[in-house]
């Protein structure tokens, strides 16, 4: 299985027998055989042919749809899941506050965990709060006090981040992103959307039914309870050395509205250093075993699902 990227703005995906066709204007520009693809990422504006679309659809190919700057549009996909006994236990503990805490606490604790082992790989000066806040996330009494240390902590994080990479006077600003390392972090964590809602699709969790996330605005809740644990190890560690990298040249952002905006060769390269992740392989912890990090969005979505069953707890991944 595979994803593709169309990033070309004003692409057409045509349908060419078994085979989805690239076209910008008279130009050709990929071909890919329908039976190896497993979801389509559109970047900004393409469109699908109608034939193209019925053709991904019976043949259970998601298609995201992200804007230029990498944020979160839609999702394609077929009709339908099996999973109702699940979703319906999703929907019950979701509106059961002490059990919904329980599943919230392990994703902010799973989190933290993450971001500990993205400071030790890079060797930065631990934050002293940081361990610290583990313990109290364990005791948190409501959502709202969960979110408040899970918040500290991620600025406790960066902060530490920032010595490390010399970016003192740097702070995270999400919407819209108002520097370039900023705008590369957005990208990114939108990137992460993708091989998430496809986890949370694959198993049969409801995406929009969250533990720690709400679903306001409509926003995707399970799928960004999925990817807080891969922020930090998949993104920062891809973002903040090719930031380093980058910050010497002047033309690689532009200004966007009252933020900025990354060109397109960057956000390809950002994309194709993504997706080489995916397919590393990773010690996945509870089970011992080494997986693709692609494999472990899966696995991590079937851990969720038995933690909401009450079949056992969200351990860290790593």
């Amino acid at each position: 299985m595979r994803t593709v990227h169309v990033t070309a703005q004003g692409a057409n995906l045509r349908l060419s027998g078994e085979c989805l066709e690239v076209w910008l204007e008279r130009e050709r520009l990929a071909v890919v055989p329908v039976n190896v693809l497993e979801t389509i990422v559109v970047h900004g504006s393409a469109l699908l042919t109608p034939a193209a679309m019925n053709r991904v659809l019976s043949g259970a190919i998601a298609c995201v749809f992200l804007t230029q700057d990498g944020r979160l549009k839609g999702r394609l996909e077929p009709f339908g899941h099996p999973a109702a006994r699940l979703r319906a236990r999703q929907a019950l503990v979701h509106a059961t506050p002490a059990a919904r805490l329980v599943i919230a606490r392990r994703v902010v604790l799973n989190r933290l965990h993450s971001q500990l082992r993205v400071l030790r790989a890079w060797r930065c000066p631990q934050q002293q709060d940081l361990p610290a806040l583990l313990a109290r996330v364990r005791t948190a009494a409501s959502l709202d006090e969960l979110r408040g240390i899970e918040g500290w902590a991620t600025r406790q994080y960066f902060a530490a981040v920032r010595e490390r990479f010399g970016v003192e006077r740097w702070q995270r600003h999400r919407r819209p992103p108002r520097d370039p390392l900023n705008a590369l972090l957005s990208y990114g964590y939108a990137l992460l959307l993708r091989p998430a809602w496809s986890a949370i699709a694959t198993i049969g969790l409801d995406p929009y039914l969250g533990m720690l996330h709400e679903p306001s605005r409509g926003q995707p809740a399970a799928v960004l309870d999925l990817i807080e644990e891969f922020r930090a190890p998949l993104v920062d560690f891809l973002v903040f050395p090719l930031f380093a990298r980058l910050r010497q040249q002047d033309d690689w952002w532009e200004p966007h509205g009252e933020g900025v905006r990354l060109t397109w060769d960057v956000r390809k390269r950002l994309i194709e250093q993504f997706e080489a992740r995916l397919l590393r392989r990773t010690r996945y912890r509870p089970s011992g075993r080494r997986e693709t990090v692609a494999r472990v969005f899966e696995l991590r979505a079937r851990d969720l699902a038995r933690a909401i069953q009450g079949q056992g707890a969200l351990k860290p991944a790593w």
